[in-house]
């Protein structure tokens, strides 16, 4: 028995064969089964039907899909059919596709769109025997690439809300401030977890696009200033992309004007850092704009500033790192530099740069030792 009659032109009413349907089977016209008259005549423009058409169709996939599943022609009209209600619409005719929506069992999709119901199935959609039909049916899952990037631009947009469009203090400043304008924990720790996800499934998503987009996507949990070093209180918590953030180990070169991703599980295997455009050295016009901030005022803000505890590097140290990085790249810069002294310190002047330096530590060359 069919679950419903179609009003199309192209189907005929059905007919046992006692009470005249032999005709149709003797002029050759093709009886429909009930999972052929659901591919042809119940999904395509399920949205265009009325409600009691709409309901047996619902009722029929519901009561038959554990033959249904194994239906490829059936799964493929369900992916491509709207019949879905969002929790934000359960009481609205709007409808959507599986694939349009997100599996509420999936941990990180819960989290980072909490709150949001429209990207998620409402009603009798949200039940385990319909959320089983979804899945197959095309519900979107955190095991997509396209789904973790979108997951780290909706943790960048959540970030932009909570703070200010614009920080432009700087690093040094805003760790020494009273006032410090940091992100949350909440949302820091939720973008970690987002972090976490990408790593933990990165053998499988990892290619040239993805990694590409992902290294643009300020998602990434990281501090601003000085880390957390020797158990001082790190930078301010900001979220940063790959491709403008440093390595810990870098901080010396770069610490006041570029986040810094001082937690290692937010690290991306070695491999992948070319595609995610994340440098170890950082390179130099990063350098350089560190430089000209801690050369302010000739240097002597940040001497005075600089931390004394046990385990956190001397200024001596933090800077003979910057000298070792500036030998290292010597020869693809001017070598017009020269030195002048300040107390028992020295500037080192070259084009648009100043920096701090002691004379037992300085390893530049000859041009300017």
């Amino acid at each position: 028995m069919l679950f419903f009659q179609p009003v199309d032109e192209r189907c005929l009413c059905h007919f046992t064969a006692a009470s005249g349907g032999l005709l149709y089977h003797v002029l050759g016209v093709p009886e429909l089964q009930n999972e052929e008259l659901l591919v042809k005549f119940g999904l395509p423009g399920f949205e265009q039907k009325n409600e009691n058409d709409q309901e047996c169709i619902l009722i029929f996939i519901y009561l038959n899909w554990e033959d249904l599943q194994f239906e490829n022609t059936v799964v493929a009209a369900l992916k491509d059919t709207k019949f879905v209600k969002c929790g934000a619409h359960e009481v609205s005719s709007q409808l959507f596709k599986p694939q349009e929506l997100l599996d509420p069992d999936d941990s990180l999709l819960k989290s980072v769109f909490a709150g949001d119901s429209s990207k998620f199935p409402g009603g009798r959609f949200a039940t385990d025997g319909w959320l089983c039909i979804l899945r197959k049916a095309g519900l979107r899952t955190a095991s997509e690439p396209e789904m973790l990037l979108e997951c780290a631009r909706k943790v960048e947009l959540l970030a932009k809300e909570f703070t200010s469009d614009t920080d432009n203090s700087d690093a040094f400043d805003a760790e020494f401030s009273s006032c410090r304008d940091e992100l949350s924990l909440e949302i820091w720790s939720l973008a970690g977890s987002v972090v976490e996800s990408i790593l933990k499934q990165f053998s499988l998503v990892y290619g040239s696009s993805f990694c590409n987009l992902l290294s643009q996507i300020a998602f990434v949990p990281a501090e601003k200033g000085m880390p957390n070093i020797a158990g001082r209180k790190g930078g301010k918590r900001v979220l940063t992309s790959y491709s403008e953030a440093i390595l810990l180990r870098d901080w010396p070169l770069a610490w006041t004007c570029t986040p810094i991703l001082a937690r290692q599980n937010v690290i991306p295997p070695d491999f992948s850092w070319g595609a995610l455009h994340l440098r170890s050295p950082p390179p130099f016009p990063t350098v350089l704009r560190h430089l000209q901030i801690v050369g302010k005022s000739s240097g002597e803000e940040t001497l005075a500033r600089w931390p004394t505890i046990v385990g956190m590097k001397s200024v001596e140290e933090a800077f003979g790192d910057v000298l070792k990085y500036l030998n290292n790249i010597w020869g693809t810069l001017s070598s017009s530099g020269v030195l002048v002294n300040l107390g028992n310190r020295r500037i080192i002047s070259m084009p648009e740069i100043c920096c701090l330096c002691v004379p037992h530590i300085c390893h530049c060359k000859e041009s300017i030792s």
